[in-house]
């Protein structure tokens, strides 16, 4: 909203700027040279032949169509076609063919003399040069790069991936079809349809000539290629050779060498178990002399026998004798050394048993390195058996594709033109188009417009900027922080009709400039309900800023408006005293003759006639106003005159340029601070705030005075009016 505001205030230049730049983009875009283009279509179609070139297509089929595109592009394509239609001599294609109108004048017959004299000052030949200049390299090749830029080479045909799909199913010799356009651009459309018509002339014949020396490339490859497949038929047949003389074959003996391993494990194995048996009944205390093997060794049975015989003889005696009987003892001293015997003999068994288990373990690795060795064997001679396959197999397949090779050759030899494996033509010419492409006017017009709405935008937000003094009201709460009680608009010539602007108050009560009054005094009222102001001190930064007129103006309506119309006005400005010449009062003494002594108030009091305001003015000056503005007496004086009147309005001079509105600040119940309307500086607005507040000036508000309404735009009097 605050932008339209701005906008609207500064109107005039928001719709110049909008004006002048729209009126700029239509000049522009209709003195922009236009410019036609013209396209040719080429519809290639290629016929795969399974000798030449069906085997690599699929695999080529993507970098083939970048170097067709690549190829439409070639710089000896742009030149053939550049000599054929002679645009090496066309100004628009080539820059150095453009003259000035110094040229043309000279090239006149009329001047000729004239140059032929100069040149021959100079020692330069006087004959006119008709021939072509030297500088014709530099023109080609300027004309290259400009045909370059302005001829469009694109494909218009299958897609990447399309071109894939048609490979892969086109395999067996179908025709993959291409399409591609050539667009050209020039200042004349006929000389567009002529350039992209005579390039794609020029393209299809390279291209079939190209073709043909290619294909006849290949064909001495292709002998190249038969070379290389028979030597390595030859070079497999005699690989097979010496594998089959060098194969070695594993027979039976990978079978028995298993079968011996298995037996040696199972031996192990039953070793194993017995040793572990044994250990074990050892380990429980168990004797193994019952066991089979124990039983089959001589000593031990005859130990196991004597054993038992000195048992049955101690059984014996210890029945007849005694315990202590020495034969006893003999008998029992006999058992213990056969019972050692039979531990002995124990041990030694165990011993045998391990040393029978480490003999089958060898046994069992022995065995098994035999198989490893064997099994080795055997997967050598069943890897050469599958390379033997493998080479036998290539050698079938090569021979069939050096057949088939051989053959298809033969064929193409005699049966297949050349020509015909790849057909050009061309499926929509280039004809002289009506419309231009270039420039777009709309579209230049269209954005020109926006432009000249953002420039606008931009200049009214600069001048906004520009300005030194205040606008508005919400301006100046956002900068000082200050509330505004009003905007008082400049009187119109019809208005003032050469009076003061105060007058307006009693001449045009219904006027906007005396609306505005009523509207600061009600919002001055308003500040405070309960106790309004009765002392108001009217002070600006600097001269001249009509707080004279705001005083009288303001005063006069609150003394038509109040009931007693006890409203007097104070002139406190000693130095420049304008209260009663604004008036048009006569007063011989004033607020200086009374602060003095020298009269007294009812003799320096005036009374306006046509308000019933009563005035208090300032006549004479006085060496010092500070000092008796800063007086008991003046203290003394405004406590006497807000007690006997409603309002006491005092005139104060300029806060910058002298002290005496800052000694009057403390005295008064409020400040009207006067700011002109675009005029005073917003750094001496708020460096004269500052001194007065620190003077102890209370309820400062600011009026702005002199506005014009029509620059004020939607911020103008209305709103006053309203309120």
């Amino acid at each position: 909203m605050e932008l339209i505001t701005v906008l609207l205030r500064r109107k005039t230049v928001f719709v110049l700027t909008v004006i002048f730049v729209s009126l700029f983009s239509v000049l522009v875009a209709y003195q922009i040279t236009p410019r036609f283009e013209a396209t040719v279509r080429i519809k290639k179609e290629q016929t795969v032949n399974e000798s030449i070139q069906a085997w690599m297509w699929p695999r080529r089929a993507r970098s083939d169509l970048y170097g067709e595109l690549r190829s439409l592009q070639s710089e000896s394509l742009f030149e053939t076609t550049m000599e054929r239609l002679g645009l090496d001599q066309d100004a628009e294609f080539n820059g150095s063919m453009l003259r000035s109108w110094a040229d043309h004048l000279i090239s006149l017959d009329i001047f000729w003399p004239v140059v032929r004299y100069f040149r021959s000052l100079t020692g330069q030949n006087g004959k006119r040069n008709t021939t072509r200049t030297d500088n014709h390299s530099v023109a080609t090749g300027i004309l290259m790069d400009t045909m370059t830029t302005r001829l469009d080479t694109s494909g218009l045909g299958p897609s990447l991936d399309t071109v894939d799909r048609n490979a892969s199913r086109n395999f067996d010799g179908s025709i993959v079809s291409k399409v591609y356009s050539v667009t050209a651009k020039s200042v004349d459309p006929q000389k567009a349809a002529d350039i992209a018509n005579t390039f794609a002339d020029v393209y299809m014949t390279n291209e079939i000539q190209q073709r043909v020396r290619d294909i006849r490339v290949a064909r001495t490859r292709s002998g190249y290629r038969r070379k290389q497949l028979l030597a390595a038929i030859t070079d497999s047949e005699r690989a097979i050779d010496n594998l089959l003389s060098s194969r070695v074959l594993v027979g039976d003996g990978y079978n028995v060498a298993s079968a011996r391993l298995a037996v040696a494990k199972a031996d192990y194995a039953e070793q194993k178990m017995r040793l572990a048996h044994v250990q074990n009944l050892l380990e429980s205390g168990q004797r193994i002399i019952a066991m089979k093997e124990a039983q089959r060794s001589p000593l031990i049975q005859r130990l196991r026998a004597r054993e038992a015989r000195l048992l049955h003889q101690i059984g014996e005696f210890g029945q007849v004798i005694g315990e202590r009987h020495p034969k006893l003892q003999n008998l029992r001293a006999k058992l213990s050394t056969t019972r050692r015997g039979i531990g002995e003999e124990q041990i030694k068994f165990v011993q045998e048993l391990e040393s029978e288990l480490r003999v089958a373990g060898a046994r069992v690795r022995t065995h098994l390195g035999e198989l490893k060795f064997l099994d080795a064997q055997r997967r050598a001679s069943s890897r050469d058996l599958g390379r033997l396959r493998h080479l036998q197999r290539e050698v079938e397949v090569k021979e069939k594709i050096y057949e088939k090779y051989v053959r298809e050759l033969e064929e193409s030899a005699t049966n297949v033109p050349l020509e015909n494996e790849v057909l050009y033509r061309i499926i929509s010419p280039a004809v002289a188009s009506v419309a231009s492409i270039y420039p777009h006017r709309s579209k230049i017009m269209t954005l020109g417009f926006f432009v000249s709405l953002g420039l606008g935008t931009i200049l009214v937000l600069v001048f906004e900027r520009s300005d030194s003094g205040f606008r508005s009201a919400a301006q100046v709460v956002s900068t000082i922080g200050i509330p505004v009680l009003g905007i008082i608009p400049e009187l119109a010539s019809a208005e003032k009709d050469g009076r003061a602007p105060s007058d307006a108050i009693l001449t045009a009560p219904g006027s906007p400039y005396s609306e505005a009054i009523r509207s600061v005094r009600t919002a001055l009222t308003l500040t405070n309900i309960d106790a309004p102001p009765k002392i108001i001190l009217v002070a600006s930064a600097l001269p001249g800023e009509g707080k004279t007129s705001l005083s009288v103006s303001l005063a006069r309506h609150a003394a038509m408006s109040s009931v007693s119309g006890k409203v007097i006005l104070v002139d406190c400005d000693l130095r420049r005293p304008t209260v009663s010449g604004v008036m048009r009062l006569r007063a011989n003494a004033g607020l200086t003759e009374l602060l003095t002594g020298q009269a007294d108030l009812d003799e320096v009091l005036k009374t306006d006639p046509r308000s019933g305001l009563h005035v208090l003015p300032a006549v004479s000056g006085h060496h010092s106003p500070a000092d008796i503005l800063n007086s008991q007496s003046m203290r003394d004086l405004l406590a006497q005159l807000s007690t006997n009147y409603d309002l006491v309005i005092i005139d104060s001079p300029a806060i910058d340029s002298v002290s005496d509105s800052r000694i009057l600040a403390h005295m008064a119940h409020a400040t009207i601070f006067v700011v002109q309307w675009l005029v005073t500086p917003r750094a001496k607005v708020i460096d004269s705030l500052r001194k007065l507040t620190s003077a102890g000036g209370r309820n400062a508000a600011v009026v702005l005075q002199g506005a014009e309404p029509v620059k004020r735009g939607r911020l103008g009097l209305s709103q006053y009016q309203r309120a």
